[in-house]
């Protein structure tokens, strides 16, 4: 995959296909920043993954933040208006 890293003229040639107008200066930090990328890149490409399956998840899809919630009920909802701004009788307001 990242094999080598960018020189500037591709560099250029692919900010500005992307509308990007970049300077030397900034050219030049750009390709500091990429090199940086392909040789992680590199590194991870070196990683033995025969026989893993691809997950979509860093952790086990059974415990994420996309979990179902279901709606209860506050054991004491005036509770849930004590620190309310603005109120009026058992409703928040905005005003």
């Amino acid at each position: 995959m990242a094999k080598h890293d960018l020189n500037l003229n591709e560099l250029k040639q692919l900010s500005e296909s992307l509308y990007f107008h970049l300077g030397e200066d900034q050219l030049k930090r750009l390709k500091i920043e990429f090199s940086y990328i392909t040789h992680y890149i590199n590194l991870l490409n070196k990683v033995k993954t025969d026989g893993l399956a691809p997950t979509n998840f860093i952790q086990s899809t059974t415990d994420h933040q996309l979990r179902l919630d279901f709606p209860n009920t506050a054991d004491h909802p005036e509770e849930l208006f004590q620190n309310a701004k603005n109120k009026q009788g058992k409703f928040i307001t905005t005003k």
